[in-house]
């Protein structure tokens, strides 16, 4: 019986050597790097793809949960900032009464806040250690008598 946790750890694959369950470093494919850094000027290509492969190091190593919690705690912060921001474009532009600007912050606080929506449900989930919950039911017939 195994106790090493390393070799407890272990992923077999049938046809080779066993990898570990954690890779030390992610590598990205060419098709990766190109959709990286499509919309990055070239002088600051090296440096996005080094965040890039050190952010998905790190999600798929030991500390993954720990990790993605405080990536969704920063996003979200971000987001509450870019809406509190976005919030005060828009009281301006009513001010004003530029309707154009006026349609254009509120589509993009509209985004914005459904995207923040989204990563504070998985914040919560995260919170609550993974439990969901879920009512689901179906009453065909009820009825609801007084008691005297």
């Amino acid at each position: 019986m195994k106790t090493n946790p390393a070799e407890i750890l272990q992923l077999v694959r049938p046809d080779g050597p066993a990898l570990p369950a954690h890779p030390s470093r992610v590598g990205l494919t060419e098709t990766e790097r190109r959709a990286v850094t499509a919309l990055v000027a070239e002088d600051g290509c090296g440096d996005v793809l080094a965040h890039v492969v050190s952010r998905a190091t790190a999600l798929a190593g030991p500390d993954g949960p720990a990790v993605r919690r405080r990536s969704i705690s920063k996003a979200v912060a971000g987001l509450e900032t870019q809406l509190a921001q976005l919030n005060l474009l828009l009281a301006e532009a009513v001010v004003r009464r530029d309707a154009d600007a006026v349609a254009l912050i509120d589509r993009a606080a509209t985004g914005i806040t459904k995207r923040l929506c989204l990563l504070l449900q998985e914040h919560r989930f995260d919170e609550t250690r993974g439990v969901r919950s879920v009512v689901v039911g179906m009453a065909n017939h009820v009825t609801i008598e007084g008691r005297p």
